[in-house]
């Protein structure tokens, strides 16, 4: 079953768009862009489909999709701005800042399941296509919980960061740890499993193309 994030900051639509999901999609719900991409960049959500407001307070939804589209794992999700913004300056703003579809409030149900199953196909094929073409990193779940069974929660999360690729700067922002916690964390990581830097570590628990 494919998996859709839906980040939208009014309670009453999360629960619209979610029960029409029911059965179809593995549903997450976020209420705020800044939530959603903490969980996307830690690898906590890992969705095919995100479905994102525009409208909303704190981060809205150009500010958010721009932020996604920085982190690796998840810069080829396809995303669908689903938004009550009507206006046509909207629409050609949501589509060139990166979004692969945008739908207005109110919708019908058959026309949001029939443009969600169009870009999960598409963006799938994309991944795939990256793939290929050795640009997209993919963890290989039984590698990094075998190499980390041992690891206290703090080191496994900075080891999954490490292997998607994260810089050490980075990895603190996105785990709200210091620099100097991170830069301690790596260096138990890489003796725990006796990899002599990152990239040794990363071969480790990636998939093979």
């Amino acid at each position: 079953m494919n998996r859709a994030l839906v980040i939208d900051d009014d309670p009453a639509l999360l629960k619209i768009v979610e029960r029409q999901l029911n059965g179809l999609y593995e549903t997450s719900i976020s209420a705020s862009g800044e939530d959603a991409l903490k969980f996307l960049a830690k690898g906590i959500i890992q969705p095919d489909i995100i479905l994102l407001d525009i409208d909303m307070p704190g981060l809205d939804g150009y500010e958010t999709l721009a932020r996604l589209k920085e982190i690796p794992d998840a810069r080829d999700i396809p995303v669908i701005f689903l938004t009550g913004l009507t206006e046509a300056e909207n629409q050609v703003k949501g589509l060139t800042s990166g979004a692969a579809d945008y739908i207005t409030k109110p919708f019908e149900k058959e026309i949001l399941l029939a443009r969600l199953r169009l870009r999960v196909d598409e963006g799938q094929k994309i991944r795939e296509q990256r793939k290929r073409a050795g640009d997209l990193v993919e963890l290989d779940a039984e590698k990094f919980d075998a190499l980390t069974a041992c690891f206290a929660e703090n080191e496994k999360a900075v080891a999954r960061q490490m292997a998607l690729g994260f810089p050490n700067q980075e990895i603190a922002e996105n785990l709200s740890f210091s620099l100097s916690h991170v830069k301690h964390l790596t260096v138990k990581i890489l003796s725990k499993t006796d990899a002599a830097n990152r990239y040794e570590f990363r071969k480790l628990v990636i998939k093979n193309n």
